[in-house]
């Protein structure tokens, strides 16, 4: 109800939350200002006992937003924008083009096998752009999607598993590797039925 809209103070909102019927059409969004402490915030939350609430984020006029997903897709793995920085400590190593090729040559198969589950629309294939950070063991730390044109959460997720399984060399000079790789996801064909009689 409008007699009830906030901000309320930290001690009076459990009370003016309350009021609320729990059957009413009503939200319930919580939000803090970023210099109460936590232990704070979690006392109020308990107080609300098992009464549904959001917890809401207020953002500054102009910040951009991404746009909204279309039905039926999800971002999920994807990064458009790249990987996240490094930490400026982390230094950039080395490998050469062989000691990335080695490790590669399993996706094509670890591909083919992310399409066998994938939906109808998505199990002939198409490409996929893919972008990774090799830590100074030579373990796949970080791997998403620059590009799908498949746009299967599913395969992208089965994908980046098996990047993520990778193991390179360890880099020489030391230090992180980040590396942007394009693939051509074909299904494996090999088990298809064949005709019984030669064209």
């Amino acid at each position: 109800p409008p007699a009830l809209a906030g901000p309320h103070a930290l001690d009076d909102a459990p009370d003016a939350l309350a009021a609320v019927r729990a059957d009413a059409p009503a939200r319930r969004y919580v939000s803090a200002d970023g210099e109460l402490p936590l232990a704070a915030l979690l006392r109020m939350l308990r107080r609300l006992g098992d009464q549904p609430v959001v917890l809401a984020v207020a953002l500054a006029p102009g910040v951009p937003l991404p746009a909204p997903l279309q039905a039926g897709r999800s971002a999920l793995g994807l990064c458009p924008e790249g990987l996240p920085r490094a930490s400026p400590e982390r230094a950039l190593g080395g490998l050469d083009a062989d000691a990335l090729r080695r490790p590669l040559g399993a996706l094509q198969a670890s591909g083919a096998a992310c399409l066998a589950s994938a939906a109808p629309e998505s199990a002939s294939g198409g490409r996929m752009r893919i972008t990774f950070r090799i830590q100074e063991t030579g373990a796949v730390a970080e791997a998403c999607a620059l590009e799908d044109d498949l746009d299967d959460s599913g395969v992208r997720t089965c994908l980046l598993d098996a990047v993520r399984r990778l193991r390179f060399d360890a880099p020489d000079p030391p230090g992180i590797v980040d590396v942007a790789v394009p693939l051509v996801l074909t299904p494996d064909r090999s088990a298809a039925p064949r005709g019984a009689c030669p064209g």
